[in-house]
């Protein structure tokens, strides 16, 4: 993710959201592990996404950028 600061930044305001969901008390603790795996999974689908496109990380960083 260091690479690709489109998707750093997505992947860390969703993060920043489910803790403060859960700080809220909008979320319990078994919701928030639930969260938290979710959240790995797709960045791990994101990696591998760019990786089965034959891009490098830069190229789909600069992809992704030119998609918002």
């Amino acid at each position: 993710m260091k690479t690709n600061i489109v998707e750093s930044r997505a992947f860390s305001r969703r993060l920043e959201d489910a803790v403060a969901r859960y700080h809220a008390g909008a979320l319990s603790a078994a919701e928030m592990i639930n969260e938290l795996i979710t959240l790995a999974k797709e960045m791990k689908a994101a990696r591998v996404r760019g990786e089965d496109e034959g891009l490098t990380p830069e190229e789909s960083a600069f992809y992704d950028a030119l998609s918002l």
